[in-house]
Parts: structure tokens; sequence; C-alpha cells
């Protein structure tokens, strides 16, 4: 066919000029696919170009950009059709042509167009995902066809699924791509980026690198998570959500072989107790129980402290009363955790203040480094620090704006005090007493209270117990 603006021949170029589809145009198409599967080493910067012209007949066919599978995603836009269903579109071609349009069809879904990108070189492959970015980054700011600025989402995504084996070469641009994506103002866009990153993330996480020592799996998992904290800066209410739903489809089926995630998943989830979203707080609510019911012995030690940060965090929120209430439960079990799991749990708190390197990935919850500074400079034992952790969250709810939530959280403090004080040293006791209760607003009366029933259950512990009377 003749040539049409940028190379493309005008009968491909045209939206859904059906009646123009000739068995040449079917040639030339097979021709070009086959270069993609044979020559792409040799393509070099004319993969903009190829990428383009693939965009343009996948759009003239109706095929409707969507998950690895092939299946559409979002209802397609008028005029296009499902994926690999080319009837409404091609109606005018004639009916001996329609066997071998649906043939073609079938070879421009995504999880055939790049069947042979693992062959093609490193720098090939690089070459491809800059050109794939460059086509998406011009369709963001100029295309009005919906499917059209989906294409090179949904390349970008297989692309980087046909290659996990050197996922180093495309996975961190493809996904810093598809993150700021999530952030246009097209809401269906978003969602639609969303899903496609979300994908990649859990089959990355399924993905056997078997070549890999222990050490590179490690460092592995962490990047390959590392996209859904960088979600939290988006605003879109739903593509928080659909991080959240993320963690909790990974918690759910592959938790237990998590090694170096839960750093970036506690982030993501205290992040979710400040969203502006009822139904973001109550999905990282979700995986926050999840976490702290399911996977509590599997948490690194220095996710300890971060998970009581989070737990106050969900206490303080004010978007749902139930989960505040909720929350302080959880502060209650991890203290029974703490209490009959306490040689294994100092253990690895000992093991975690000699050596820091898990922290890595941390940044967001300050809790845990600010705890270990504090183990640093205390006289207080590692284990002795966690409780009082435990404390001044408990303490920092009683005094919440909430009846509610003072009448809970006061409860359970005390109650945790009675049952499990005395695991604690007589430092610790002074700690608590002292110093955390009266500076945060509790009133003399509880604080007696507190000590009379402690001063009964563990009375070794308390050499003060005579001065509790006298708190003012």
């Amino acid at each position: 066919g003749g040539g049409g603006k940028g190379g493309v021949p005008k009968a491909l170029g045209s939206s859904h000029q059906s009646g123009l589809i000739t068995a040449k145009n079917l040639q030339c198409i097979r021709a070009l696919l086959r270069v993609m599967d044979s020559e792409g080493d040799v393509l070099d910067t004319a993969w903009l170009l190829v990428m383009r012209t693939v965009q343009n007949i996948v759009r003239v066919f109706g095929v409707s950009p969507g998950f690895s599978d092939g299946s559409a995603l979002l209802p397609t836009t008028p005029g296009s059709s499902r994926a690999g269903d080319t009837s409404s579109s091609l109606a005018l071609v004639s009916v001996d042509k329609k066997d071998d349009v649906n043939e073609v069809a079938g070879m421009l879904l995504v999880q055939n167009l790049f069947k042979a990108s693992p062959n093609l070189s490193d720098s090939s492959l690089s070459t491809l995902v800059k050109s794939l970015c460059q086509l998406s980054n011009k369709d963001l700011h100029g295309s009005t066809n919906k499917d059209s600025v989906l294409f090179p989402l949904a390349s970008l995504q297989m692309v980087c699924l046909k290659n996990l084996h050197r996922m180093e070469l495309t996975y961190s641009t493809i996904t810093s791509h598809l993150v700021s994506v999530c952030s246009n103002s097209d809401a269906s866009v978003c969602l639609y980026t969303a899903d496609l990153l979300t994908s990649l993330i859990r089959k990355a996480l399924e993905f056997n690198f078997a070549d890999k020592s222990e050490r590179e799996k490690l460092e592995l998992q962490r990047s390959i998570v590392q996209p859904l904290e960088c979600l939290s800066a988006i605003g879109h209410a739903e593509v928080r959500l659909k991080q959240q739903e993320c963690i909790n489809q990974i918690l759910s089926t592959s938790g237990q072989g998590l090694l170096s995630c839960w750093g970036v998943f506690m982030e993501v989830i205290s992040g979710a107790a400040a969203v502006q979203s009822e139904v973001v707080v109550r999905a990282g609510f979700q995986n926050l129980q999840l976490v702290m019911t399911d996977f509590l012995p599997s948490l690194p030690a220095f996710c300890l402290p971060a998970s009581m940060e989070v737990g106050g965090r969900y206490g303080l929120q004010t978007q749902d009363i139930n989960i505040a209430l909720t929350s302080v439960g959880l502060l209650w079990s991890t203290a029974d955790y703490l209490f009959q799991n306490r040689a294994t749990v100092q253990e690895k708190l000992e093991a975690l203040r000699s050596d820091q390197t898990g922290l890595t990935g941390m940044s967001g919850l300050p809790t845990t480094a600010s705890f270990l500074k504090t183990v640093q400079s205390s006289s207080l034992t590692v284990f002795d620090s966690l409780w009082m952790l435990m404390f001044r969250q408990l303490v920092s709810l009683c005094v919440d704006e909430r009846a509610a939530v003072r009448k809970s959280s006061s409860q359970t403090l005390f109650s945790t005090l009675s049952a499990h004080g005395s695991v604690l040293h007589q430092e610790a006791w002074q700690g608590v007493l002292w110093q955390g209760a009266p500076e945060r607003g509790l009133t003399g009366a509880k604080v007696r209270l507190c000590a009379r029933l402690i001063s009964k259950r563990c009375p070794p512990v308390l050499d003060h117990s005579s001065e509790c009377c006298d708190v003012g």
C-alpha cells in the first residue's frame, strides 16, 4: 500500500477503515511480525517506528490491550472489540479472508507479540523498552484513542514478564514508568496501569530465580515489591486500594515464602492509615490484621517495633472507630505473643542490635531506627525497650478524643501490665509508671490503681509500691 504519515500504510493508519484490509495487507503484517521475532537485534532505534506501526495495526484490528493472559481488562471503547474478536471492526472483509484476519489478530495479542523478546540481546531489549516508554509518553499527552494509550503500557508489562530471568535490565525502568502513569488525570488509565503493575509484581514474586544465590534472591525480592511503596505517593484512592489489594493477595498466596518484603509491606500498610478514604483504611487494616495474626512469628526482628507503631497509627485514625478499637485488641494480642515467646523474641532482638543490615527499606517507619538508638543509649534491655514501645502506643491512645477508644486503651494497658508485668525489670517499671503514664496525661488515680494491681501480682518487681499511693 501507499505510504501514509510516518510511513504507515494509509489503510492501516486510519481508524477502522475495515474495507481496505486486503490480502496484501495481511501478508505485510505477517512479514512485520516475523521481523520482530527474528531480526529484533538489528532494529535498534527502528523499534520505535515498528511499535508505532504495530500499535496502529492493533487499533484497526480492534484488539484491546488487556491482562497478561490476553483478556480485555477494561470495557472496550466504542468501535473496538474484545481481544481477538475482530468480527465487528472488520465486518467488510470478505468471508474467505476472515480466517486469515482472525489468525493475524491472534498474533497481535500482547502475549504473542513479544514471545521472542527473551532471545534479544541485552542492548536490544533495553532499546525496545525505551521505545515503548517513548511511545507511551507521547500517547499519554496527545492521543484521544483509549486503546492506543493502553497498548504500550500492556506491552511494557508483557516484555517484563517475558524477561524476568534478566529483570535487572527492565524491571526498574518499566515499573517506574507504570508508577508515574498511575498519577494520570484519567481515572480509567490509572486503574488499568495499577492493575498491570500489581499483576507484574505478583508474577515476579512467583518466578523461580533458580540461578540466583540466596543473597541475590533477598535483594531481588526487595526490589520487586519496591514499586508498591512508590504508589504511596499517588493521590488516587482507587490506586491506593489496588496497592493494598496486591499486598493482601501476596500474603494470602505466598506469605510464608516472603523473605525481605516485610519492611516495604509494613510501610505501605502504615501509609494507608493516613489516607482520607474509609475503603483504603479498611483494606490497609485488613492487611495489618493478617500480618499480626498469621505472620507475627515470621516477621524479622526489625519489624516488631514497626508493627507496634503501625497498630498505634490505626488506633489513632479517625475514618472508622471500629478499626481504632480493633487495633487496640491487636496490640493486646501482640503483647500476649511477646510474653509467650519471650525467649525467641529476645534472641531475635539481640541479633538485630548487633547486626542492623536488615533495616534497609525502613526509612518511612522511624520507630525502628529510633528504637535501636534508644536501646544503645539506655540501661534497659532490648526486650524491655520493646515493651516500653508497646506501652507508649497504648498510652497515646488512652488520651484519644474518643471516649470509647480511651476506655478500651486504658483497660488494655492496665490489663497488659497486670498480666505480663512479671517479664519486666525494675527500671522498665519506673519508666512505665513514673515517666510514661503521667506525661501522657493519665491521672494519678489510674496509676495508683495500676501499681496496686501489679504489686499484688509481682511484688518483687516494684520497690516503690509504697510510693504509688502518693502519686498525685
